[in-house]
Order: C-alpha cells, then sequence, then structure tokens
C-alpha cells in the first residue's frame, strides 16, 4: 500500500507494523503476549493518517474523511507574522528518522518575498566499502540526490470567506471595473432561488461587457441559464475574424450547457450560416471533439444541426474534405510505421491522391478554406526525419497565378496543444497592432482534422537556426556570426540588410514575450526558423506551460526564453552594445506591458480549454503559471524591470547554446544521406529511385579508347578545374557511358 500510495511510509505506520506479533512456531521461543487490539486500532490509524497525507499533498479526488471532520492547518496572514520559518519533516520511505523533526531558516516570514519556493532535497550517501581505516578514509563518498519537492511557500490568490463576504457586500461599488464581474459572481453566497433576484438584478444594472470579458461568464463555475444567455448576447457584437479566434473556446465551452437548445448553441449555428469560415473551421472542431466519450452525443447532434443548416453544397465539400483527410492519414500511419530505409517506399501511396483529383475537380484545404487546389505535385512530396516522421506534401494551386500550396501533415502526433498556442500568439499580435505595435509576427495555421492528425501552413523561404548555424561548422550555436552572416547573404545591399536586421529585432521581441508568457519549452534550435527577411518565429509547440522536458532531473529549458549571443550580434551590429539593443530591451517591455493589461483574457481562453484533454493542460496550477508570467497586480515599472533581468539572464544562459550542440550532435547522427553537406565538386550517386530516370544525354565531346577485353571505349573528357569558366554549371550530373562494340545502344 506503501508503494501505491507515492512509497512514502510515516514513522507511525512503521512503528506499528513493528508492533504487529510474529507468527507462532513451534521452534520458536515464546514471544510475550500483546493485546492485538490496540495493535490493529494503531495500525488503522497509522493507515489512515497516511492515505490523508497522500489526498493532502497530491489534490487526490477523495479523503477518508469529509472536510467538516478533516484538521486544517490555520491560515495567517504572511504579512503580520514574525516568526523565522520553519516546517517539519514528516516522513520518508524507508528512511530512519535520525536527523532533527524541525528545519528552521533566521528569516522571518514577512520578510520574504510572495514568489518564494519551499525545495526539499533528501541526500543520501553511499557507505564506504570495507577495509582498514586509511582505506576507509581515503575513500571518497558519492553525495546522491534521492528526490526532491518544490512548492509555492505562500497562497496568495485564494479569497478567503471574508473577502467573499466583503466582495458581494460592495459589488454595487465593483461596477466602475466591468470585467470584475465574474470575480463579483464567484462571491455570491449562493445560487438558490432566494439569492437570484439580487444576481440577475446585478446583471441588468452592469455594463454591458466587452467579447473578452463576457468570455469568462461561460465558464463551468457559471450554470445559470440567464447568465449564460446574458453573456452570449454581450458577445453577439463581435466580429466574424474575431469570433474564429475564439471559436475553440466557445466549441468547448458548449460542454457546460444545461440544455442541447442553449442561447450559445444557437448563436454559433446562426454565425456559421452568415460565414463559410466559421462554419468551416465549426465543422471541424466538432469533429474533433466527437472523440470526448463523455460529451460525444452532445456534438453529434451538433454537428447534424450544422450540417442540416449548412445546405447541400457545403455538405459535399466536407465529405470532400473528409475523404481527403482520411487517404493523407493512411499515407503517413504508412511512412510512419515503414523502416527508415523504405520509407521512401511508402510515399507510393500517394498516388491514391491522383484518384482522388480525378473524381474531384478541386478540393478546399481544411487547414484553411481559402486555398483551393486540384492536383497533388507527388515529386515534390518528402518526410521529415523526425520522431513523428510529418510528411511534407505540395499541392497544385487552382489559381493558375498562385504559387503550390505546401504544407505539413501529421499523424500520431496531438496538434491541438500546437494549435492552442498558435491561438493565444495571434490574438497576442492581434492586441500589439490594436496598440499601434507591430511586432513583425509571423502567423501561420495549425488545425487538427481529428485526434493525432492534423495539417501545419509551411512558411516558404524560411531554415531553422540549426541548418544556418551549422554552416559554421557543428559548433556554429557557440559562434556569433552566423545568422549575421546568413542575413546579409540573402539581402547583399545595405538597404535591404537594415530592413532584416529591423525586421528581426521587431520578430525576436515579440517571440521573447510570447514564449515566455505561455512557457514554451523544447526550444532546440530546430523549433526556431528565420526567414531571409529577418522574421524569426518558433514552431512545434509540444511543450507549454513550463512542462519543459527532463534529462533525468535535468531541466532541459534552464532560460527563461531563447535568446543567445548571436542574435544580440545581428540586434547590435556586431560583438560591441548599441543603442539599438537599448531599443531592443524597450520594445520587449513595451510588448509585455500591452500583454499584461489583458492577462484575464489569457486566463479565461485557457481556462475554457482546461477540459479538452491536453495533458499539459489540466488544472489549475497551469493556470497559475501563466498567472504569475504575467505578474498582473505588479506597476508597469516594476513589470519593466523585471522583463530586463529576464533578458539578461536569458542571454548569459550557457544551457541554450549547449542545448543547441548537443541537438546538432544528435542530427548528425540521424540526419539522411541527402542532408548531409557535400561538398559542390565531390561525386555523388544517383539513383533511378532518388532522381527518377534519364529522358535525354547531351554529349558535349568524347574520348574513344581501345581495350582488347571490352572493345572501343567512349568516356567523357576530365572535368576543367573547379571554379573555372569552362566548369560547367550542370557538371555534377554528368554521365559516363561505355559503348559497347557488339551493340548500337548506350
Amino acid at each position: 500500500m506503501c508503494s501505491t500510495l507515492a512509497s512514502v511510509e510515516s514513522a507511525d505506520l512503521t512503528s506499528a507494523l513493528s508492533q504487529l506479533p510474529a507468527c507462532p512456531c513451534r521452534l520458536q521461543p515464546k514471544v510475550q503476549k500483546v493485546e492485538p487490539e490496540k495493535v490493529v486500532e494503531r495500525l488503522t490509524v497509522a493507515i489512515l493518517d497516511q492515505v490523508e497525507l497522500y489526498c493532502s499533498t497530491f489534490n487526490a479526488n477523495f479523503h477518508t474523511a469529509p472536510p467538516s471532520s478533516r484538521s486544517t492547518a490555520p491560515i495567517q496572514e504572511a504579512g503580520v507574522v514574525n516568526n523565522v520559518l520553519s516546517f517539519s519533516v514528516y516522513s520518508a520511505h524507508r528512511v530512519p528518522i535520525t536527523w532533527a523533526a524541525r528545519v528552521c531558516f533566521p528569516v522571518q516570514i514577512n520578510q520574504l518575498p510572495r514568489e518564494s519556493q519551499l525545495t526539499v532535497t533528501l541526500y543520501a550517501t553511499a557507505l564506504p566499502p570495507p577495509g582498514g581505516t586509511e582505506e576507509k578514509g581515503k575513500q571518497r563518498r558519492s553525495i546522491d540526490a534521492l528526490g526532491w519537492v518544490t512548492m509555492p511557500l505562500f497562497n496568495f490568490r485564494q479569497l478567503t470567506v471574508e473577502d467573499r463576504r466583503l466582495l458581494w457586500e460592495k459589488r454595487a461599488f465593483c461596477q466602475e471595473e466591468s470585467a470584475a464581474l465574474p470575480l463579483v459572481l464567484a462571491s455570491a453566497p449562493c445560487w438558490q432561488w432566494s439569492c437570484l433576484p439580487d444576481i440577475y438584478a446585478l446583471l441588468r444594472q452592469w455594463a454591458c461587457l466587452s467579447h473578452m470579458d463576457a468570455l469568462g461568464l461561460l465558464h463551468a463555475s457559471f450554470p445559470d441559464q440567464e447568465l449564460r444567455r446574458t453573456a452570449v448576447q454581450w458577445m453577439d457584437s463581435i466580429s466574424d475574424p474575431e469570433l474564429l479566434d475564439f471559436l475553440p473556446q466557445l466549441v468547448q465551452a458548449l460542454k457546460y450547457e444545461c440544455y442541447l437548445d442553449s442561447a450559445l448553441v444557437r448563436f454559433l449555428l446562426r454565425r456559421a450560416i452568415g460565414d463559410v469560415r466559421i462554419a468551416h473551421y465549426l465543422f471541424w472542431l466538432l469533429k474533433d471533439a466527437l472523440q470526448d466519450r463523455q460529451f460525444s452525443g452532445r456534438y453529434q447532434h451538433l454537428l447534424a444541426a450544422l450540417l442540416c443548416c449548412a445546405g447541400r453544397g457545403l455538405r459535399e465539400e466536407f465529405e470532400r474534405q473528409c475523404w481527403m483527410v482520411s487517404v493523407l492519414a493512411k499515407v503517413a500511419q504508412r511512412v510512419r510505421d515503414a523502416m527508415a530505409s523504405n520509407r521512401q517506399v511508402g510515399l507510393e501511396g500517394l498516388d491514391e491522391m491522383k484518384q482522388f483529383f480525378s473524381v474531384n475537380s478541386s478540393c478546399r484545404m481544411p487547414l484553411n478554406p481559402a486555398l483551393l487546389v486540384k492536383a497533388i505535385n507527388v515529386q515534390s512530396c518528402s518526410f521529415f526525419n523526425s520522431n513523428a516522421v510529418p510528411l511534407k506534401l505540395s499541392f497544385q494551386n487552382v489559381d493558375p497565378h498562385g504559387d503550390n500550396i505546401n504544407v505539413i501533415f501529421k499523424s500520431g502526433d496531438d496538434l491541438r496543444q500546437d494549435m492552442l498556442t498558435l491561438q493565444i500568439i495571434r490574438i497576442m499580435n492581434r492586441i500589439w497592432i490594436q496598440e499601434g505595435l507591430d511586432m513583425r509576427m509571423v502567423i501561420f495555421r495549425c488545425f487538427a482534422t481529428g485526434r493525432g492528425r492534423g495539417m501545419v501552413e509551411m512558411i516558404p523561404q524560411a531554415e531553422t537556426l540549426r541548418k544556418i548555424q551549422v554552416e559554421h561548422g557543428v559548433t556554429g550555436s557557440f559562434k556569433d556570426r552566423p545568422l549575421a552572416d546568413w542575413l546579409q547573404k540573402h539581402n547583399p545591399t545595405d538597404d535591404q540588410y537594415e530592413k532584416a536586421v529591423e525586421n528581426f529585432i521587431y520578430s525576436c521581441a515579440g517571440c521573447c514575450v510570447a514564449t515566455y508568457i505561455l512557457g514554451i519549452c523544447d526550444r532546440h534550435n530546430d523549433n526556431i526558423m528565420l526567414k531571409t527577411s529577418g522574421h524569426m518565429f518558433h514552431i512545434d509547440f509540444g511543450k507549454f506551460l513550463g512542462h519543459a522536458q527532463m534529462f533525468g532531473n535535468i531541466k532541459r529549458d534552464r532560460a527563461p526564453f531563447v535568446f543567445t549571443s548571436d542574435m544580440a550580434y545581428v540586434i547590435n551590429g556586431g560583438d560591441k552594445p548599441s543603442s539599438r539593443f537599448h531599443d531592443f530591451v524597450d520594445l520587449c517591455c513595451e510588448a509585455y506591458n500591452l500583454i499584461r493589461k489583458h492577462a484575464h483574457l489569457f486566463l479565461n481562453l485557457l481556462g475554457l480549454m482546461l477540459s479538452c484533454g491536453i495533458p499539459e493542460l489540466s488544472d489549475l496550477e497551469d493556470l497559475k503559471y501563466v498567472y504569475d508570467a504575467l505578474r498582473p497586480h505588479e506597476s508597469e515599472a516594476d513589470a519593466t524591470m523585471y522583463f530586463t533581468r529576464l533578458i539578461e539572464s536569458s542571454l548569459g544562459s550557457v544551457a541554450t547554446k549547449l542545448n543547441f550542440f548537443i541537438h546538432n550532435l544528435a542530427q548528425m547522427k540521424f540526419a539522411s544521406s541527402e542532408e548531409r553537406p557535400v561538398l559542390t565538386f565531390a561525386p555523388r550517386v544517383h539513383t533511378l529511385k532518388s532522381d527518377g530516370l534519364i529522358r535525354n544525354l547531351y554529349v558535349c565531346r568524347h574520348i574513344r579508347t581501345y581495350s582488347p577485353s571490352k572493345g572501343y571505349v567512349s568516356r567523357p573528357p576530365p572535368p576543367p578545374p573547379f571554379g573555372s569558366p569552362a566548369a560547367p554549371s550542370g557538371w555534377a550530373r554528368s554521365c559516363s557511358y561505355t559503348v559497347l562494340r557488339s551493340d548500337r545502344c548506350l
């Protein structure tokens, strides 16, 4: 049982177990008689205390006693406590408690910052090997950390009963702050019939909320139908583009409706009829929500209602999209399951897409209904050598003047987290633009077309930082010039380069702010990309809200966000600080403070997604990470100083560059032969499988020699010296051939 309960055994439990009498045996002497009732009673009490300790520590959904009978620790106001910080070590698994029962720190509690974290680590020292005294003295004892736990020291967000009573009593004075309505309603003494007149009167008196604030009234904590109807009525003024940004949260809010025929359902159906984009994305969101077993029946009815309202033409379009997605999912699964050497063969399944387009003249992309394609370019399709082995697909645009549409199709990878992250970044960018601050962010789409599959938009003319840095060698991540040299190569004139640097400064600042607030982790140099125009952006958001990838007990992402010396080199125009770096810091702090003003919006957006099933967004602790990152109670001056220190910490972090370097080594090991850097004058092997059939051959000149064993042999002359004007541009693809004396074929 102790192994099940987090492998923790208390001292009381160990002592009670030792009191149990041994089994009687004729070969053993008689033991002292004990009272079994008292021993069992003591053991029972120790077990119940152990279970209650587990429930309280790990926030379990069960307890051994009702809340009224459980003893709770007294809550004190930290600002008036003058005692020194101290705590007791309660239990440890099979470790004899021989240390002091209480640990004290010589600092007063009211002098500690509110953000203080308490970390307790348990160390172990290996016993020396048996031997003489001198040998034992020389033996170096290693100290290993068995485990540790970190917890916030203060709970400064919870409203006490007195706070709730006072807030509800003074609710009339809170109307000047319209966004405070969800907090005021949460402090209502009850939602019984006796209190509803006061609550409804408050709704009528309260100023109309903005659609961003009204989202907070659609949470599960507000099931009242009149309140939810009022919230939907306040949201009716939202524009169609803004509604698209909030659509995933509204689909999740449908779970909290008491009845299928609700104001929110009618609102979504009405707006879907009026805009084909809303109907398109609502269809795919409902299709994905069908995987939720608890609410699948409700979403089936809503999907049927949408298809009934959409009309025949849109229903046929949805059928074509579902057909295309199913074909791509089969090909992606086949490529993923194949051996690394046979994955190219799995792409032959894309021939089924040719049959699809022979039946359907065109099809809209689930990623964006504005993209209409008529064929697939199989020769341009490939796959990426990552864990999920996503497909790189190229579709032919219906518009003859438009470029090919390139997308990434993933199967076996949950894209809902990427989709949510990009949605939040898109809303951040909209807030910046509305405030007159264009951060030059690269906004691309990612959309889940089912559980474990989806599409990602590909950004043209962009490379990962790894490919840019390895141009300077495998240690390029430790050098300062790679990014600047790459931008200079693609922007040769002074005006072009200055414009690229300006785009880099703004986009880098936006990425720093966005990735810090959302706690984006797993940031290696293959997850950060740079366009030739200087715009920087992040991809692949498999880790967020501070859920960092761990190497054993070592956190992979040590810095607050990715900001390295090669980025600072581009901003400064060299290795010495310049005024542009101060402008970059001011830009970061301004963008950070603008987002802080809308902290409630981002908490509402993430809070409505708690029930969607994303593993790293499942409880209030995940929301607390964003709350702590936004620091809404601090002044702008304090927040500016705080983010300035974060920039200094990130720039001085060696762990980020080391992380890049380790990733470079890993990619060198697993990269395919086509990705390895090859000198232009080095011989290469071309095969029918990799390069296709040779359609024509042009012989500039030939040398005819005679061999007794082979006859007359003709071959091209040796190539001119590398770099000389006589060297043909396509010399690497030249072919040697033999003319047999008995045949007339090459």
